[in-house]
């Protein structure tokens, strides 16, 4: 089974009802950092909702359940109190194993 743990690091201040709003849940790091958990199916689900196209000019990640859609940029952009926010996706790892549930 495949396993994809993902999330966004965004830098400075957001609007906490904001990203309420989008089903983001903070968790808060040292150094003004928050970090987001997402995956590719929360932003394949708001890329639908929000009726936005595209995806991200990501070179880097060969893999089809990254989240690469554009609207995460859009999504940022909306809760954070910067006008031009930073922010990363990181992918925490790509682990491919197969396990039988229950005993083995």
């Amino acid at each position: 089974m495949g396993h994809s743990i993902t999330a966004i690091i965004l830098k400075g201040d957001f609007d906490k009802d904001k990203a309420k709003g989008f089903d983001l849940f903070p968790t808060l790091l040292d150094s003004g950092l928050s970090l987001f958990h997402i995956d590719h199916y929360y932003s394949a689900c708001w890329q639908h909702k929000l009726k936005i196209s595209g995806k991200l000019d990501i070179s880097n990640i060969d893999c089809i359940v990254f989240p690469n859609e554009i609207v995460i940029s859009e999504i940022i952009k909306n809760i954070s109190s910067s006008e031009n926010p930073e922010y990363a996706i990181i992918p925490f790892w790509l682990l491919n194993r197969n396990y039988l549930g229950g005993y083995y």
